[in-house]
């Protein structure tokens, strides 16, 4: 049985990482030639920073949705001075962090998107998958804080007139 569970596992191992990458596994405990494994720590940092930034920008489509909130249906209910409750909401709680904190993220999200370029994904087939998955995650992230920066700014001009 002893044997039957090392074939299974050098048939796995082989058909991942390739023969090279089966020894090294066993001699050095990574698959990963150095340069390649890198590439994947850099990845790996990049999806961690994305959680980061994903979790910041829940929190600001948080504080635009209460701001939605305060109105019934799609009606403002309490219109003074031609200014309505969503405008005077992000008024009144700190649009300055509010936008200051969109800014801070639509940046970090083109940063991190700098740095999932930097990586060079013709080293390993698993760098591609990692750099496409990121990348796909990143665009989708980079559309959220553009659409809650064009919500803001249209809040905010409608506060203005």
């Amino acid at each position: 049985t002893v044997i039957i569970v090392v074939v299974r596992w050098m048939y796995r191992n082989v058909s991942r990482y390739g023969i090279g990458g089966t020894l090294r596994y066993i001699w050095e405990g990574d698959p990963y030639a150095a340069v390649v494994r890198a590439a994947l720590d850099k990845l790996e940092a990049v999806e961690t920073s994305l959680a980061v930034h994903e979790s910041m920008l829940e929190l600001i489509e948080e504080s635009l949705d209460r701001g939605r909130l305060n109105s019934v249906d799609g009606e403002r209910l309490n219109s003074v001075d031609g200014v309505d409750e969503v405008a005077a909401w992000i008024v009144e709680h700190a649009p300055a962090n509010l936008e200051k904190d969109l800014g801070q993220v639509s940046h970090a999200l083109d940063g991190t998107g700098a740095k999932v370029d930097s990586v060079l994904s013709s080293l390993h087939p698993d760098i591609k998958q990692l750099k496409k998955s990121l990348s796909d995650k990143l665009v989708c992230l980079m559309n959220r804080a553009d659409a809650l920066i064009a919500l803001y700014k249209r809040e905010e001009t409608q506060i203005r007139q």
